[in-house]
This record gives structure tokens, sequence and C-alpha cells, in this order.
């Protein structure tokens, strides 16, 4: 029944507050120097913000997030 309740909170989230970017240009930015152009060294993978700070895992799940975004991390409704 919670999770019900989350789901349907956080659609109507999604559908009435609107979209502020706080990271999001930053965070795609990383995950294309790791998935595209395939840099390995940490030290070279940066964003608007500054390096990569956030382990291995981010990369995977942001990876995914920018796939679903189509595929650019430009559709930023369909990753929410």
């Amino acid at each position: 029944m919670i999770v019900l309740a989350e789901c349907l909170l956080c659609c109507v989230i999604i559908l009435k507050v609107p979209y502020t970017e706080i990271d999001w240009v930053a965070y795609m930015q990383e995950v294309e120097g790791w998935w595209v152009e395939g840099e390995m060294d940490y030290r070279n993978l940066r964003g608007d913000t500054g390096p990569l700070v956030y382990p291995a895992g981010f990369l995977y799940l942001y990876a995914v997030l920018r796939k679903i975004a189509g595929g650019n991390g430009t559709d930023i409704r369909s990753a929410q």
C-alpha cells in the first residue's frame, strides 16, 4: 500500500512541479566521457560542475538513465 502511494505521489510531482536543472547536464557530461568517449581514467571524467567524484555505480546508473532519456540525455521527462 505504501509503495503504491509513493508511486502515485511521484507521478503527481513529476506532472505538477516544474523541472529545475540542478546537475543533470553535468552528470550526462561525465557519463558521456566514460560511455561515449571511452575514457576510463577518473581524473579525466568531468562535467560543468567539476571532476567526477561519485563511484562507478553512479556511471552505470546514469548511463542507463541517459539511454532512457533519448540516448543522449535530453529527454529528461522519460528519465524521470
